[in-house]
């Protein structure tokens, strides 16, 4: 066998071996450096690059792969990502005997407190929606007059009649979800400096794109445990479903010119980790504990734009994922740019979707409602993905410049309700500051084409 060995080479000089090792070594260093400069960068990954998972409980050594459920946290199949999250946040609370909500099938509208009930129960009686979208809580307080310590204590409590409202749109067998707004809150960011995002000084930073106010820093559990009892009161006062508002960082620069210091970059999760682990708190807190739907309103443009969900804390691949009933992506064409070079909303461009460019996407309800929502399916391919149920545009956006926008009234209104069913989707809510909808938005015929019209919807 030596013999053999030998003649066949297996002896070499040192010399020999010394060569075979060093080639051996730039080889190895080669395939280093190409798997490096090969991958794209963060904003360029592919959805196969991201696997959303977390585990119940700190670990000190590796996560075992059994162990890692698809929760909503992205993390790219790391164990050090999930440990970082478990270390910042602490473990998500555990219910002994953790509930399901029932999911309910939504057509409905947004209304004001208490005006335009009437009319809501008037289109509810006609079978044209079974929901309605009410605030609890906007960016400057409550609605109605709260027991909870906090809001009492910073002046966010408001002495008016909500549960009265409640009471009536119950009796019509209405559907009430109940709409808590997050982090865009001014009283508990002036009452509570220690609470909103700051420079590196400890300096309280005002937005552009937030009307020039403080925004609550959506690291701080504590902001979380307020959102949540506000929540929790909601459903003590009768709402069916919590629709989380504002669940994102803040948009536009600082007035100060300073930057967001939220600590060591090595240290703290994501913007999108965070947001997703405050839904997923949410969700065990409010649904698991007591059996009531979450939901989330994300802008719609996160669904195309990985860099701006980076930056607004929406990763629409992961959100959906947290374990909350409905993600709700506002679907206006308004707030899509446009090719205006001289004003806010425009960027001398316009927007692609569906591979076309819009360069007055307002003036486009259907198309671009529809191609908005075709470009978010890829997401609801992941198991368990929430309903997507949008907001739908039910305003005219005279803000945009002249000739950039149209009237949105019943016909037009009702192209974005058949993009919906048009791009695969059955849930879907109208959005008006006012509150006023015509009711021959629902009888315009692109939408009565529909089989089950008149039925319950079957849900996304």
């Amino acid at each position: 066998m030596n013999g053999a060995f030998k003649r066949s080479g297996g002896y070499r000089s040192p010399w020999t071996r010394r060569l075979v090792l060093l080639i051996a070594m730039v080889l190895v260093l080669v395939l280093v450096v190409y798997a490096i400069v090969s991958r794209p960068p963060a904003d360029m990954l592919s959805d196969e690059d991201f696997t959303a998972v977390a585990v119940s409980t700190y670990s000190e050594g590796p996560v075992p792969t059994e162990a890692l459920v698809r929760t909503g946290v992205l993390s790219e199949s790391d164990a050090a990502e999930i440990d970082k999250i478990e270390r910042f946040f602490g473990p998500l609370p555990v219910v002994d005997q953790p509930l399901k909500a029932p999911h309910k099938a939504v057509r409905g509208i947004y209304i004001l407190d208490g005006q335009n009930i009437d009319q809501a129960i008037s289109l509810a009686e006609a079978g044209h929606i079974n929901a309605v979208v009410i605030d609890f809580k906007e960016d400057n307080g409550l609605r109605y007059p709260s027991k909870l310590p906090l809001a009492r204590e910073i002046g966010a409590s408001q002495n008016q009649p909500l549960q009265d409202h409640i009471g009536r749109l119950k009796e019509a067998g209405i559907y009430v979800i109940g709409r808590v707004v997050c982090f865009k809150d001014k009283p508990l960011a002036n009452a509570r400096p220690e609470l909103a995002i700051a420079d590196q000084y400890g300096n309280v930073l005002g937005f552009s794109g937030e009307g020039g106010v403080a925004f609550l820093n959506p690291y701080d559990t504590r902001n979380w445990d307020y959102f949540i009892d506000v929540a929790l009161e909601a459903i003590e006062m009768g709402a069916d479903e919590i629709q989380f508002d504002y669940v994102r960082f803040p948009t536009g620069r600082t007035t100060s010119g300073e930057m967001p210091y939220f600590g060591d970059p090595e240290v703290i999760p994501t913007r999108s980790q965070a947001i997703n682990r405050f839904l997923e708190t949410a969700r065990v807190l409010i649904t698991e504990k007591h059996g009531v739907p979450v939901a989330a309103d994300v802008f719609s443009i996160v669904i195309a734009s990985r860099l701006d969900g980076d930056v607004l804390g929406q990763d629409w691949n992961t959100i959906g994922q947290t374990g909350i009933d409905s993600i709700s992506p506002m679907v206006y064409p308004s707030h899509y740019a446009n090719d205006a070079s001289d004003h806010y909303t425009g960027n001398g461009q316009g927007t692609y979707l569906g591979g076309k460019l819009f360069t007055k996407p307002d003036l486009h309800p259907f198309e671009v409602t529809k191609f908005a929502l075709l470009e978010g399916q890829v997401a609801r391919m992941y198991g368990d993905y929430a309903t997507v149920r949008p907001f739908l545009q039910a305003f005219t956006a005279t803000y945009l410049p002249a000739g950039y926008y149209m009237e949105y009234d019943a016909a037009a209104i009702a192209e974005t309700i058949a993009a919906v069913y048009a791009a695969g989707y059955d849930e879907w809510l109208l959005w008006s500051p006012q509150a006023l909808y015509d009711e021959a938005i629902f009888t315009v015929e692109s939408i009565q084409d529909r089989p089950d019209t008149a039925a319950e919807p079957s849900g996304s």
